[in-house]
């Protein structure tokens, strides 16, 4: 669960990068 959101977040900050 805990390594899922992290990707969720990594994923967001990625997106909000692009």
């Amino acid at each position: 669960d805990r390594i899922y959101a992290m990707k969720v977040v990594k994923k967001e900050l990625v997106n909000d990068d692009e």
